[in-house]
C-alpha cells in the first residue's frame, strides 16, 4: 500500500516510456531540453534546478539548469534510502549482518516489533504505522535529535499494523529504525561509516548529510550532486539476492528503491520530495532505463501533481522528438 502523495509522483510511469528508449543514442539529446528545463524551473519557481543525464558507457549527455557550479550538492530526500541501501546490502555481504536479523539483535527491542527484520525494513513491510514522522505542522521535521529518539521510543512500543505487515506500506520510520540498526553495526554514525567504507557510495566526492533539509540521514536527508546521482543509478547492479516485495501496480520496492521488470530489462528508479512551511522545499528523481541511460534530476520548490506532470511530459516531448 503506497500513500496517494507516493502514487501521485509515480505518474513518472516507466511503464509508457518504451517510445523513448531510442532517444538516448542521438548524440543531440540536449537540443532544446536545456531551455525547455530552465523554463519550467522559472514557471514553477524551483531554482536553482539541475537535470544530468549519462549514457550507457557513463558519458554525459545532458547537463542542464541554474545550479551554479554544476556540481552543486543538493538534497535528494527520499532517494537517501537508495543510498541506505546498498549500505545494508554491503554489510550483508560482508557477513556484519543479515537479511533475516531482527530489530532485536541490535536495538534490543522486544516483540513484537523487535522481530521486524532488515529485509523488512528496506522494503518498506515491517508493519510499522501510521507514519509518525509526517505528523507535525512543519512537514517531516526530522532534525531535531531528541525527537527522532521520541519517534524509535513509540515504534518501539507500538503495536504494529496487521495490513502493512508483510506488504509494501511506505512509511520514512523503516529507514529512520534501519539508520539506528547500521550505526549499531558499524559502531560509529551509519552515514559516516557508509560513506567511507562502501563500493560506489566511497566514490562518490558530493554525498554527505544535508544539513539545510527538514529531514535525517537515511530517511531523507542526505545530498548529492545531480552528475554523482545519475553516475550512481548508472553503476547500480540489481542483484539477484535483493530482498523485494510487490509495491504499485507493475513495480516492486527493493532495498531503497522502486523496479519495474520488462521485456526489455529492468527499470529502477525512486522519487523524494519534501514540503513544509518553514526552511527549503526539495524535490528529487533518479532512474536507470531498461537500456542502461540514467538520469538525475534535483529541484529547490514544493513539487505539486501539476508542476510534476509538465516536468515529465517535458521530458517525454524531447525524448519522443528526438525517436521520430
Amino acid at each position: 500500500m503506497i500513500p496517494s502523495h507516493i502514487r501521485a509522483r509515480m505518474k513518472f510511469n516507466l511503464a509508457t516510456t518504451s517510445f523513448m528508449w531510442l532517444f538516448w543514442s542521438c548524440v543531440h539529446a540536449n537540443e532544446g531540453l536545456e531551455s525547455d528545463f530552465i523554463g519550467w524551473a522559472d514557471a514553477y519557481k524551483m531554482h536553482p534546478a539541475t537535470l544530468v543525464a549519462i549514457d550507457p558507457r557513463g558519458k554525459t549527455m545532458i547537463q542542464a539548469g541554474s545550479v551554479d557550479p554544476v556540481d552543486l550538492p543538493m538534497p535528494i530526500a527520499s532517494i537517501s534510502k537508495t543510498i541506505a541501501g546498498q549500505c545494508a546490502m554491503y554489510m550483508a555481504r560482508q557477513e556484519m549482518l543479515s537479511m533475516s536479523s531482527p530489530v532485536s539483535d541490535f536495538l534490543g527491542w522486544t516483540e513484537p516489533q523487535g522481530a521486524v527484520t532488515v529485509t523488512q525494513l528496506l522494503t518498506h513491510s515491517s508493519g510499522f504505522g501510521p507514519d509518525s514522522t509526517r505528523r507535525d505542522i512543519f512537514g517531516r521535521n526530522l532534525k531535531n535529535n531528541a525527537r527522532i529518539e521520541q519517534i524509535l521510543d513509540d515504534v518501539s512500543a507500538r503495536s504494529l499494523l496487521p495490513s502493512a505487515t508483510g506488504s509494501h506500506c511506505y512509511n520514512n520510520e523503516n529507514f529512520l529504525v534501519l539508520e539506528a540498526v547500521l550505526t549499531a553495526v558499524a559502531n560509529e554514525d551509519a552515514v559516516s561509516w557508509c560513506t567511507r567504507f562502501v563500493p560506489g557510495l566511497s566514490t562518490l566526492e558530493s554525498l554527505g548529510r544535508a544539513d539545510q533539509t527538514h529531514a535525517l540521514g537515511f530517511a531523507g536527508g542526505l545530498e548529492l550532486s545531480a552528475s554523482d546521482l545519475a553516475l550512481f543509478f548508472h553503476e547500480l547492479v540489481v542483484d539477484e539476492d535483493w530482498p523485494r516485495v510487490s509495491s504499485y501496480g507493475p513495480y516492486e520496492y527493493g532495498p531503497g528503491i522502486f523496479i519495474q521488470t520488462t521485456r526489455e530489462g529492468q527499470n529502477i528508479f525512486h522519487i523524494g520530495g519534501i514540503c513544509v512551511f518553514l526552511g527549503p522545499n526539495i524535490g528529487a528523481f533518479a532512474a536507470r532505463f531498461a537500456n542502461g541511460n540514467s538520469v538525475a534530476v534535483l529541484y529547490s520548490g514544493c513539487a505539486d501533481q501539476d508542476s510534476r506532470g509538465q516536468l515529465n511530459e517535458l521530458i517525454f516531448n524531447h525524448l519522443g522528438k528526438l525517436a521520430e
